[in-house]
């Protein structure tokens, strides 16, 4: 596009500027003596060339002409630039597309490197090769007579070279905010060396892209990788460092010199033979235009440079050897001879690369991070292709189907433990598999069973194994970012065994042998996998690939040597230990046993089903802590406060708190507050009966008080919600609190220790459109801080819970039929649930419904100055999860009738969380709620830590600095130029342009041929 190009070093302002008619590939302004261009080159062969663009301008402009380049495009962008283009290409009336040679230059790559520290799997090589063989499969098929120059992306690391060195004087604040990824990091940094292997295989991807010869098909199309960039060095200058002088103002594009330069090295590419092009062209270097000789006046293809391109030899580690006697198929119309050996006229399998929507994917729908909840979708696109499809016979083609799911369910368990439970990952599975069983004929369906995934921490956490580490973790967070010995870790294994244990189950049921020509068949050889080692004890890090938690061909190849193994191996009978370093050579089915194996030819009996769970009686929870007991003297320290140590528990809130319709079975039951049941305070039966924070208490202190009981406002107790409530009422509610605890007799005010919870903002995000002003950021927190105040000055002894406001947007998804979901609700909470999705003011809700999180932690850190005071942010409702059934919709058993307020179920997981957050680490709580049901979720305090957690005993600074939130979308070029360079626009913006145009005038008089013009 050109950024910048013509801007001089005065006018940093002006690199938002797009120089269209300097662009060194593309550009077409005044003619090569003044501007060295490709197009300028081109025009002393034909002064009629077209498509060349002019002067300056965004690429919506008429002088843009055929130069779709976009300033912040990346790879993504390119397939869309290339539609665009060939539109183009295509309306002109000076273009004959049918007849008209054209060349074609592509350039990309930079902004996806800047990219990589803030989404390295989005940036990755695999993701850009794709995108760009994306672009070129479409111009391939759209385009005739074409060349194209695919120039590699420059190594980068240089632009860290002149933002290191002062002596250059580049903007640093501009280049930190176009690329931080590069120049901020340490050389040593892992970031940057995650950065320098990307570009390195971005490279190396590229050339193993053409080198496929995949373009090299047609007479009328080539595409050419022009590597000059490839070892980009900036050279240095008489002072001893980097020249800026190639590059614009913003050091970060190309100056109008960087242009010619960059034009005469493609130029001099160009009609280099193909394997003998320049890699390492020097900037500095005095690049001569030089015509093509009359005896080879062609552009170097690899066909006219005698070029062959690097062939596969055969591989004695991924390939293999079988050679079995007999290979004939059974007798016609087999019953339950599922199938025998292979055949030469096999079909449906994938080659090559790219992703499922390319033709040869083929039968293969798998996607890279599907979980359990994509099998029945693939599993629809799978029938519907085998039924389309021309090449396969439905109904008599014998089928196999190979299904290996749930890694990534186990990698995301820990974000949202009731999506990813056994229960939903079962029930997908059986869909999928009903699926096939009800519409696919003659199939034998291999299901691999999950992989027991713990091995990999071993492998990735190695320091002796160069893993991308940062990459690998996010890839899987929920094994791979928790303490050895954790409780968490205990359980991820659980749960990885228990998806193993009950997809045994499923298939022992027998529900998939119910007819001769259909079976599906457990092959469990990956229930054990193990990591091999090298001599020395090293993880063998050759059997993965580079973001070490995929597996590589060489892994691939032991994979299916092992699900062949398990194929010929009787059900009952089959290996379940993955050994990648053995030696698994194939093995031919016998005389005696032809046949791939099944239940019935394996003559084995199905495990007897398991007994049904019995109905669950009440919402109670079970607890028994060994650390259960008061400290030896009632503690003055909050930071000191043990669980028994509590003798009073209170509650400030809204209709949340005071139970609204928690047990409602009717509508017309919906306003009765059922205070008893109520999570933070009420006290009805015991913790085994109805799980509240104030019934967890009572397990370390019976005698606490406080809690309310019953129905109604008899009882209430310390429980001063109200129902409607919304932030402005908090400080009324505090003084009633005071009050009732000053009045009260069955407290000791001053010695007693007090727990009060405060849960409010609901009902301010659900009439926040109604009204802006009454209901804004800047009220909620004054109304929060009041209250607070009240607290803090009033109070002696106390913990406060202040619990953040939920995510409200779930509620969209809790939908029903009945008059309370579809009427009530949309009453209760308007401004979430009536605007449309995608909407401005859905975006506007949801930005306050964070921003009203993010402001409540810092206000709980304004409260440190007292020894037996602290408000401690409670954020599990953070990342709010909805609760959904095994069809994947809204569990309605944790609303009440309005499908709004929570019921008794939904009560006791919001004690669950509550007091789970309490003993959680500030820092470390856990942000997402799991509404699971389990009687033994509730944590107990350790010996090592018997204290609830406040920022102190927590370990961290006392004051905390706010993380500002991310911004969601890329910040577009023009405001990071402008945003960055604030002041100084404001003092220099005219002079700046003033200076700009003189200067212009008299740089145009007194260039020099080798800085931008060109004799030829």
């Amino acid at each position: 596009a050109g950024n910048g190009a013509g801007a001089v070093i005065t006018n940093p302002l002006d690199v938002v500027t797009e120089y269209r008619g300097l662009s060194w590939s593309i550009g077409g302004d005044l003619e090569l003596s003044n501007v060295t261009t490709i197009a300028n080159i081109l025009r002393l062969y034909n002064p009629n060339i077209e498509g060349f663009s002019t002067g300056r301008g965004s690429h919506h402009l008429p002088n843009s002409n055929l130069n779709r380049a976009v300033p912040g495009g990346n790879a993504e962008d390119m397939l869309e630039q290339s539609q665009l283009l060939v539109q183009r290409m295509k309306t002109s009336s000076k273009i004959n597309m049918a007849e008209d040679w054209k060349l074609l230059t592509i350039f990309i790559g930079g902004n996806d490197l800047c990219g990589i520290c803030n989404n390295p799997i989005y940036y990755s090589p695999e993701n850009y090769i794709y995108r760009i063989q994306e672009a070129l499969d479409y111009l391939q098929a759209e385009v005739p007579r074409l060349f194209v120059n695919l120039v590699i992306i420059m190594d980068i690391m240089p632009l860290k070279e002149l933002y290191d060195d002062k002596r250059t004087h580049c903007p640093q604040t501009i280049m930190r905010g176009l690329c931080r990824c590069i120049v901020e990091n340490d050389h040593n940094s892992l970031l940057l060396e995650t950065v320098k292997q990307h570009n390195k295989k971005y490279q190396e991807m590229t050339y193993r892209l053409i080198e496929t010869g995949r373009y090299d098909t047609k007479e009328d199309f080539a595409v050419v990788v022009q590597p000059f960039f490839e070892y980009l060095e900036i050279p240095i200058n008489a002072e001893g460092f980097p020249d800026r002088s190639f590059m614009s103002p913003d050091c970060f594009h190309f100056g109008e010199k960087g242009h010619a330069q960059s034009a005469r090295a493609l130029w001099k590419n160009m009609f280099e033979p193909v394997g003998q092009k320049t890699r390492d062209q020097s900037l500095a270097e005095d690049i001569g235009i030089h015509c093509p000789p009359q005896s080879d006046p062609f552009v170097k293809t690899a066909q006219n440079s005698n070029y062959l391109y690097p062939t596969i030899p055969p591989d004695p580690t991924h390939g293999s050897k079988l050679t079995c006697a007999d290979k004939s198929p059974s007798n016609p119309k087999p019953t339950s001879d599922i199938l025998r050996e292979f055949n030469p006229l096999l079909t449906g399998f994938s080659t090559g690369t790219g992703n499922k929507t390319v033709h040869n994917s083929f039968l293969n729908e798998a996607v890279p991070g599907a979980k359990a909840f994509n099998l029945p979708e693939q599993v629809k696109a799978l029938i519907a292709q085998l039924k389309e499809d021309k090449r396969i016979n439905y109904n008599n083609d014998w089928k196999v189907i190979t299904i290996l799911i749930g890694p990534n369910d186990l990698c995301a368990w820990c974000s949202d433990a009731n999506f990813f439970s056994t229960k939903n990952f079962i029930d997908y599975i059986r869909e999928a598999l009903d699926m096939l069983h009800k519409e696919v004929p003659r199939a034998f369906v291999n299901l691999v069973e999950v992989m027991d995934i713990y091995p990999l921490r071993e492998a990735v956490l190695d320091p002796r194994v160069k893993c991308p580490v940062l990459i690998t973790k996010m890839l899987c967070p929920c094994l791979l970012n928790i303490a050895d010995n954790s409780q968490e870790l205990k359980f991820i294994r659980d749960i990885n065994s228990d998806y193993q244990h009950n997809t045994q189950q499923l298939i022992d049921s027998g529900r998939y042998d119910t007819r001769d020509d259909f079976t599906v068949v457990l092959q469990p050889f990956f229930r054990n996998p193990t990591i091999p080692k090298l001599p020395d004890g090293i993880p063998d890090a050759s059997f993965m690939a580079p973001d070490c938690f995929h597996l590589s061909q060489k892994s691939h190849s032991q994979m299916a040597r092992m699900l062949w193994k398990n194929m010929l191996e009787p059900v009952g009978k089959k290996t379940d230990v993955l050994e990648l370093m053995a030696n698994n050579a194939l093995s031919c089915p016998t005389q005696d046993q032809p046949f791939l194996r099944t239940y019935k030819n394996s003559n084995y009996n199905y495990s007897p089903a398991q007994p049904t769970q019995p109905p669950i009686k009440n919402w109670g929870s079970d607890l028994t802590c060994q650390a259960a007991g008061p400290s030896s003297q009632i503690p003055t320290s909050v930071h000191k406060l043990r669980p028994a140590d509590i003798k009073v528990v209170a509650a400030l809130g809204d209709s949340l708190t005071a139970a609204y319709g928690a047990k409602s079975a009717l509508l017309i039951d919906m306003a009765t507050e059922y205070r008893g049941v109520s999570w933070s305070i009420g006290g009805d039966g015991t913790l085994e009966e109805c799980t509240t924070l104030p019934n967890i208490l009572k397990k370390f202190n019976p005698n606490i008080k406080g809690f309310s009981t019953g129905v109604g406002k008899t009882n209430t107790m310390f429980n001063v919600a109200i129902g409607g409530s919304k932030a402005e009422n908090m400080t009324s509610q505090a003084t009633t609190l005071v009050n009732k605890m000053k009045e009260s007799t069955v407290i000791n005010f001053q010695e007693d220790w007090k727990v009060i919870t405060i849960f409010i903002g609901a009902n301010d995000l659900c009439q926040f459109c109604h009204n802006r002003d009454r209901y804004s950021l800047y009220n909620h927190v004054t109304h929060l801080k009041n209250a607070l105040d009240i607290l803090y000055k009033e109070i002696p002894r106390v913990f406060v819970n202040l619990v953040e406001v939920l995510e409200v947007e779930g509620l969209r998804r809790v939908k029903a039929d009945s008059f309370g979901c579809t009427l009530l609700k949309p009453n209760l909470c308007p401004c979430f649930i009536n605007p449309r999705e995608g909407s401005p003011e859905l975006y506007e809700i949801k930005k306050f419904n964070k921003e009203l999180q993010s402001q409540v932690v810092e206000l709980a850190e304004k409260y440190q100055d007292r020894e037996d005071f602290a408000a401690v942010v409670q954020p599990f409702f953070k990342n709010s999860v909805l609760p959904v059934d095994k069809n994947g919709d809204a569990d309605l058993s944790f609303f009440s009738v309005d499908c709004f307020h929570f019921s008794e179920r939904g009560q006791s997981e919001m004690a669950i969380g509550l007091w789970n957050s309490m003993l959680e680490p500030v820092g470390q709580k856990q942000e997402f709620n799991n509404f699971t049901h389990d009687r033994s979720k509730l944590k107990c305090p350790t010996q090592d830590q018997p204290y609830l957690f406040t920022l102190k005993n927590s370990g961290l600074p006392e004051t905390v600095a706010p993380v500002p939130e991310e911004k969601e979308g890329q910040v577009p070029y023009w405001s990071v130029i402008v945003g960055t360079i604030g002041g100084l626009a404001v003092g220099c913006a005219i002079v700046g342009v003033a200076m700009s145009m003189t200067n212009r005038k008299k740089m145009r008089k007194l260039k020099s041929p080798f800085e931008n013009g060109s004799s030829f």
